[in-house]
């Protein structure tokens, strides 16, 4: 058995002639290239359009990089200008509680000043009030007072009229006209009694006004003058 020559193993199908082969192995060659010349081109343009997108990429970057340092700077600008706004409105609060705390001091003050002046006006107005009841009492006992020292006066100026004057017509007519009702009189009972008035106190003025200037002087002096014009008629 060791003896046996091994079989050679023929190829299956049929065999091709070297040119035929060659040709297919030509043909295979051609076929590879054209592959890989559109691979290539393929490649190429995949590695332009990478080369492309590098280039936005970096274009992009830097856009995002200046946007970056602008957005930056003012976000320090804004944050310094933030602080000093703080610091200012803190200096500006810090002055207007000052100024709160010493106005509500002023206004303590000044509401216990105004009660204590409102206590010392009450005591005043207290002390007018008294004033002002003492002068009405005192205003009503001088009106009463004087109103019975002219009742005193006309009686004694009616005992003098009756003592010093005749009983002519002037004087007649001037009593009548004080005594009498005017809305009772007719218009030429009340002329002719007003014009013998008017003439009787043309007359009687000058004294009355001797009467009157009494009130200025003491009540004895009145007294006295009152009584005089009696004494004068009597002598």
């Amino acid at each position: 058995m060791g003896k046996k020559a091994a079989k050679k193993e023929e190829p299956i199908g049929v065999s091709f002639k070297a040119e035929e082969l060659y040709e297919d192995l030509v043909n295979q060659v051609d076929g590879a290239e054209l592959v890989l010349e559109k691979r290539t081109r393929a490649a190429e343009a995949d590695l332009k359009s990478l080369n492309d997108y590098k280039e936005k990429v970096n274009r992009i970057e830097e856009v995002l990089k200046a946007d970056r340092m602008i957005t930056t700077s003012i976000l320090g600008d804004h944050a310094r200008s933030y602080k000093a706004t703080q610091e200012v409105l803190i200096q500006e609060i810090n002055a207007l509680e000052t100024n709160l705390a010493e106005l509500r001091e002023d206004r303590e003050l000044c509401v216990h000043e105004m009660e204590e002046i409102l206590r010392d006006k009450e005591d005043e107005f207290a002390l007018v009030d008294a004033q002002e009841h003492e002068i009405r009492e005192k205003i009503d006992q001088m009106a009463s007072e004087f109103s019975s020292m002219m009742e005193e006066l006309v009686a004694k100026l009616r005992q003098a009229l009756k003592t010093t004057l005749p009983e002519d017509e002037g004087y007649s007519s001037a009593v009548k006209l004080g005594a009498a009702d005017i809305e009772t009189l007719d218009e030429s009972q009340r002329a002719r009694l007003e014009k013998k008035a008017a003439a009787f106190s043309k007359e009687m003025q000058q004294e009355l006004i001797e009467k009157m200037r009494c009130f200025d002087k003491p009540k004895d002096d009145v007294k006295e003058i009152d009584d005089a014009p009696a004494g004068s008629s009597s002598t």
